[in-house]
């Protein structure tokens, strides 16, 4: 990938190549140590699996604070119950599927908007700007002001769905 990435900013421009990288969500060019991220990716699992209704539940209130419990009550489920179908499913636990969801949400907001941290952190069921902070670097390796940084976009808003 950051071969191509390499090629696209050589053959047409810098610009081209990280609208390329956005759409794969890469880090443009990244580091050789730089583990890969990507977004929260959309269920393959049947309509009504559990990790389906996780999915819908977490997208139509991405500014709740999740947790394992206030999933599984909502599902009827008990927490372990609700881990261990989850896992077996999706190959992650519910929290993890979650801090996916919310570094998602955030990406998107850190993109599309000069929003605050703050805001977005809320926004994204996050209790302050340090969790977001935390959260990101935990799982991208970087800070929310530096992928605000690479992926902002200047010439265009993005649609936040």
């Amino acid at each position: 990938i950051d071969l191509s990435l390499l090629f696209i900013e050589e053959d047409i421009d810098k610009k081209m190549a990280l609208d390329v990288a956005k759409y794969l969500i890469v880090y443009l060019r990244r580091s050789g140590g730089q583990s890969q991220f990507s977004p929260l990716l959309e269920s393959q699992a049947a309509e009504n699996s559990v990790v389906a209704s996780v999915h819908s539940y977490i997208l139509g209130n991405p500014e709740a604070r999740h947790t394992l419990e206030s999933i599984s009550e909502h599902l009827n489920m008990s927490p372990r119950n609700l881990t261990r179908i989850f896992k077996k499913e999706c190959g992650m636990t519910p929290m993890n599927y979650v801090n996916d969801a919310r570094i998602d949400f955030a990406r998107r907001y850190l993109e599309s908007t000069d929003m605050g941290y703050k805001d977005i952190a809320q926004r994204c069921g996050l209790e302050s700007a340090e969790a977001l902070r935390r959260i990101f670097v935990r799982r991208l390796g970087i800070t929310p002001l530096e992928y605000r940084e690479h992926f902002r976009s200047s010439n265009e808003d993005i649609e936040l769905n």
